[in-house]
């Protein structure tokens, strides 16, 4: 048995020790959802985002939520191994009791250091919970659940028949760009499919409840890529530590509807050819889940952030240069200026050597 522990200690040790290969700042932890899935289970959701993180896969953090029915908890989930990249994980315990409140936050270890999401309540309703999403929702969300990093999600016996048979797609149909299930419509673009380090994408996200219903608790976050840096919302806030921005609907009216405008700024210092963004809906009702994915080139420009002096309205440019223009012209040495200053250099030149002569024939 003593053994056995200090083996245990030792392993710990090693997880949370200072990771060789890790660079850069923290990841981001976000304390989620839960949802009730029969009398006693519950499934508890967590966000993950690596942001400008990176290591290798023998140094990925671990995740897991600690709940229990007090304020000091006292019960945990299994730790998952996280690899880079924003993920939804979603965490399933047994042994609830109806009507029970309980407490739960997300915790994350790595690189000696432990990180804690907010402490969230939640009252278990023991009925399960219908969630009316699709089945290409059901199979996105799922691809978006690591709980098993390094297995493949995909078997392909054959794939050199699979490139030969198959036409190239653009859009990947496992990540919708939009979807409408039970009347409520969400959609995500940001009109940019190729990205390059300087540009300004732009994401859009229209959502509409058309289900003739009110729904409780809605909430709209939309997780940005890491290779693109938040500059304004016009609606929500900015959450940094997770690089996502929410919106808070709150009470979602039948016949509501709205518009989310999210501009960023590419400045990834690695090229990304999924460089993905997702938007999610979450209400009483279950969660939808929709996607944006840009193929992301980086080194391609140089400088600082391009700001509206130096993009949109190129009509100031063409000022500054007439500015330039005419202050050239005020320039004695600059333009056709130049030549009058000659003439004038070589007419005081030819006074000069005629007095000089004049002077020199008076004086012998």
């Amino acid at each position: 048995m003593l053994i056995l522990l200090v083996s245990n200690i030792a392993g710990a040790q090693t997880i949370r020790g200072v990771a060789p290969s890790w660079t850069g700042g923290d990841p981001g932890l976000k304390t989620m959802s839960a949802t009730s899935i029969s009398d006693t289970m519950v499934v508890f959701k967590v966000l993950y985002n690596s942001l400008d993180t990176q290591y290798s896969s023998s140094d990925a953090p671990l995740l897991y939520v600690e709940y229990g029915p007090s304020g000091t908890l006292g019960y945990q989930t299994e730790t998952r191994p996280q690899n880079t990249g924003n993920r939804t994980e979603e965490f399933t315990v047994n042994g609830l009791q109806k009507n029970k409140l309980y407490y739960y936050r997300a915790v994350l270890l790595y690189n000696n250091k432990t990180a804690y999401g907010q402490v969230l309540e939640y009252t278990h309703k023991g009925t399960p919970v219908t969630v009316t999403t699709t089945d290409t929702v059901n199979d996105a969300h799922d691809d978006e659940i690591v709980s098993s990093p390094g297995t493949p999600k995909d078997i392909v016996l054959f794939p050199f028949l699979k490139n030969i048979f198959k036409k190239k797609e653009t859009v990947d149909v496992s990540r919708p760009s939009s979807i409408i299930t039970g009347g409520i419509k969400l959609v995500l673009t940001n009109k940019i499919t190729e990205t390059v380090s300087g540009d300004k994408p732009i994401y859009t996200i229209q959502y509409a409840n058309n289900s003739g219903k009110t729904y409780e608790d809605v909430d709209i976050e939309i997780l940005l890529p890491p290779e693109y840096e938040f500059v304004n919302t016009n609606k929500g806030d900015y959450y940094p530590d997770v690089h996502t921005v929410l919106v808070k609907l709150y009470t979602f009216q039948a016949g509501e509807n709205g518009v989310i405008q999210i501009t960023t700024y590419a400045n990834g210092k690695k090229t990304n050819k999924k460089s993905e963004a997702s938007a999610h809906l979450y209400s009483d009702n279950g969660e939808m889940i929709i996607y944006d994915i840009d193929t992301y080139t980086a080194g391609k420009t140089v400088g600082n952030m391009r700001t509206a002096r130096d993009t949109d309205n190129k009509q100031p440019a063409k000022k500054d240069a007439a500015r330039r223009g005419s202050t050239a012209t005020g320039n004695p040495l600059a333009g056709s200026t130049m030549i009058g200053w000659v003439i004038i250099a070589l007419i005081i030149g030819a006074v000069v050597f005629i007095s000089y002569k004049y002077f020199k024939k008076d004086k012998y």
